[in-house]
This record gives structure tokens, C-alpha cells and sequence, in this order.
């Protein structure tokens, strides 16, 4: 009897139970998800199958940053810069499909792969309760907010936006809209008949969330609860970050508190320690510990990198890095010595690994302190210096919006295309 000649096994015959397995081990990298997507259509299909991420829930996505935008102060539009350490084309990150153009709509926040965006407005009305918009790029899509009828012509102090824990987008797997974000509108309601302009703050969130009966709800509400709050004018409250699910301002006339709000339980007040007061202070994220906060203190010309807890019952204040600027950036192109004097530096922006400084003399020159390393560099903004040095930072999308495909290029491309693509969409 002849012995049966032995079969040859491929890639072709491994379950898509298996196969699927073996993709998620490039989770890490959207990069490498694209181009396993662009290998043939049965690896596409199972790439942009929402069941690939939902295994993954309680794995730490990862955050790769396609770039910032930036508000054009001299077109009025709005800037977007590839980051040098994820190169992007930028083609795909334009917002001309904004109602009435980019140019019509100011940036005030941004978190994940989510823009959000205020209306321009003339005259008193640009300081009202703005019409708003949230936006993901690359995914070419938006949704319009709806001011709040009863409070649409109270002063707006700031606006922010407040994503869901995971980074998920609000729009969620295969388009499927989710409760994962949050609009929150700081206002200010002046007290009548009570002299010095004294008024309180109002919090007012935006949810959109699911209906017992099925479909999407999305209202207004504004955060009851907490500690009473008085503020003297408009000017009084300076917005310095977040941590978590916690948002922070200092108060002009209040050295020892900061404003501490949650949408759950409303304002608190928190204690600061005598040595940040009278300081610029900045709040971001404790990277590993989530009762922490991570808290920037400029005191003249002196740096400090200090951890505190966002508990109100818990008041430890811990220094754990310091820098003295002066002699920092002494080896910097262009410093000199009569930018320190006096200690006159103003904190442009920062976040959880670094903070970005100016002297007040000289607001071009611009250097920035790594918070690890507390190391100073040069920070040059040549590629659009007419563009607001505020940088709103995306984030590509997760789970990633997969374009790959494999059919010929209905654009200005030449044959197949295996890259991101916006002809077609898989």
C-alpha cells in the first residue's frame, strides 16, 4: 500500500480563532496592524473586526501622538504640525470638513484622538456660553453641542473636554456612539445688587449616554453639591490642569486653596502648603499611582516638580525635583541673564513630562525642562511661527480607523495602495 504523500500546511489554514490571537500580539503598534491589514482581505477583515479590541479592555492602550494643532493667529484657521517622533501625513489630519471651514471655529481643548472647538463670535457675544463642537480628524466626522437655553448668556469662563478612562473615542467601535466623553462649560454667575462684581462659579457637563430604551441621550446638566464658592469678577479663576477624572484653578483672591471639581461630587476646596503658595502653579496626571496628581511650581526662577494626593481628606505634598533656570538654560543659543531678573518667567504650557517657559521680556524665546531628567532645551516653533504656541494634541485613534486596502487608487496615487488611504474604506 502507498504510503500517502505528506501535506503541506500554510497560513491560509489557521482558524480565524487562532489568527486572531496572533494579531492581537500587535496591539502595541497601529503601525504594524496597518500593515498586517494590508496583507490580503481576510487579515483586513479580521483587523477591523471589533472583536480584535474588546479582549484587550483592560490592557493599557497604547498613545501614539499623530501631532498638536495649533490656532492660526494671523489666518484665523487652524494649524496641524506631524509630530518628528510619529510621522504623519498631514493631509489626513486637515479639518476643512468643519461646518463653514476651519476657519470658523477656535480650539480650546483636546483629549485622545477628540478636538474640541468653540464658534468665532464678535463683540459681547464671544464671551457667552459658546456654541461648541466636538471632532475627530482623522475619522472625518463631528458633532455639534447645543448651548444650554437657561445659561446661554452667562459669562463662559473656560471649556474643556473630559474623555472616558480607556481613550476610547466617543463615537466608539465601528461607529457606534458611547458614553466616553464629556463637555464641561465653566461659568460665572454675577450676584445682582452686591458690590465688587461678586459672583459664583457654575459647572455645567455635557453627557452623552445610552437610554434604557435604546438610542443615544445627550443634555445638559449642571453639577450641584459641594463647597460654596465665591469669585470677585470674571478674572478671578485660572484654569491648571487635570488629574484624572479632577480639574484644578487657583483663585486670585485665595492663596491657600485650590478649586478641586468633579462631576460627581461638584467643587472642593484644597488645601495648599505654605511653600506653592504665591507660586505659578500647573496640574496634570500622576503617571502609576491614580490617587496622585503631579504639580509644577514656578517660584521666580526656581522649578519645582512636586506629587500630592487629589483626595481633599489627605494633604501630603511631597518635592521630588528642583531646578534653578537661570543657571539651567545659561548654555541655551540666544539666553541672557537680564531674561531671570527679577524672576519674571511665564509657564506656556505643560503636561505629564514637560513643561514649556518664556521670560516675560522675551515671549520668543522659548525653552522647555523635562520633567524626568529636568534637563533644558531650546524649543523653536520656525515651522509656523505665526501659529498660537498652545499645542492641542491628538492622538491617533483607538481602537485604529483601518483604511487598508488593496484596490487601485481613485485619487492622485499610482497602482495599489497599502498604506492609510482615504479612497476607500475597509
Amino acid at each position: 500500500m502507498a504510503a500517502e504523500s505528506p501535506t503541506t500546511t500554510t497560513l491560509h489554514d489557521v482558524s480565524d480563532k487562532l489568527l486572531r490571537l496572533i494579531l492581537q500580539l500587535l496591539i502595541a503598534s497601529p503601525l504594524c496592524l496597518v500593515r498586517a491589514a494590508a496583507t490580503c482581505k481576510r487579515w483586513r477583515c479580521l483587523v477591523a473586526d471589533g472583536r480584535l479590541f474588546p479582549s484587550f479592555a483592560g490592557v493599557r492602550r497604547p498613545h501614539p501622538v499623530a501631532g498638536s494643532y495649533h490656532n492660526d493667529r494671523r489666518r484665523g484657521g487652524l494649524v496641524f504640525v506631524p509630530s518628528s517622533s510619529s510621522p504623519v501625513d498631514g493631509r489626513h489630519f486637515s479639518l476643512d470638513f468643519l461646518p463653514g471651514g476651519s476657519s470658523s471655529w477656535e480650539l480650546v481643548d483636546s483629549r485622545g484622538s477628540i478636538l474640541l472647538s468653540k464658534k468665532k463670535k464678535a463683540g459681547w457675544r464671544r464671551r457667552c456660553f459658546p456654541e461648541l463642537l466636538v471632532c475627530e480628524p482623522l475619522k472625518r466626522r463631528y458633532r455639534l453641542i447645543p448651548h444650554m437655553e437657561e445659561m446661554k448668556r452667562h459669562h463662559c469662563l473656560c471649556v474643556l473636554l473630559k474623555a472616558g478612562e480607556d481613550g476610547v473615542s466617543c463615537w466608539g467601535l465601528n461607529g457606534a456612539p458611547i458614553p466616553t466623553f464629556q463637555v464641561i462649560c465653566m461659568l460665572y454667575r454675577r450676584h445682582d445688587g452686591v458690590h465688587d462684581d461678586v459672583g459664583t462659579p457654575v459647572a455645567c457637563v455635557f453627557d452623552s449616554y445610552h437610554r434604557h430604551s435604546g438610542g443615544m441621550a445627550m443634555d445638559w446638566r449642571v453639577i450641584k453639591g459641594g463647597a460654596p464658592v465665591l469669585l470677585r469678577g470674571t478674572e478671578s479663576l485660572r484654569f491648571l490642569g487635570r488629574a484624572q477624572s479632577s480639574l484644578f484653578w487657583s483663585i486670585e483672591d485665595d492663596e491657600e486653596h485650590l478649586l478641586h471639581l468633579t462631576t460627581r461630587d461638584g467643587f472642593r476646596l484644597h488645601w495648599l502648603p505654605d511653600f506653592a503658595r504665591r507660586s505659578i502653579l500647573r496640574v496634570s496626571r500622576h503617571d502609576g499611582d491614580y490617587t496622585k496628581m503631579s504639580v509644577i511650581c514656578l517660584q521666580g526662577s526656581e522649578l519645582q516638580a512636586l506629587v500630592a494626593s487629589r483626595f481633599i481628606d489627605d494633604q501630603e505634598w511631597v518635592i521630588q525635583r528642583s531646578l534653578g533656570l537661570m543657571e539651567a538654560t545659561r548654555g541655551l543659543t540666544g539666553y541672557k541673564e537680564e531674561y531671570f531678573r527679577g524672576g519674571s518667567l511665564e509657564l506656556v504650557t505643560a503636561d505629564m513630562g514637560s513643561v514649556v517657559l518664556a521670560p516675560v521680556a522675551a515671549k520668543t524665546w522659548y525653552f522647555s525642562v523635562d520633567l524626568d531628567t529636568m534637563e533644558a532645551t531650546r524649543r523653536m516653533y520656525k515651522t509656523n511661527d505665526h501659529a498660537s504656541v498652545v499645542a492641542y494634541t491628538c492622538e491617533l485613534p483607538w481602537p485604529p480607523d483601518l483604511r487598508a486596502c488593496k484596490l487601485r487608487c481613485t485619487r492622485n496615487g499610482r497602482g495599489r495602495c497599502s498604506h492609510i488611504c482615504i479612497c476607500h474604506r475597509h
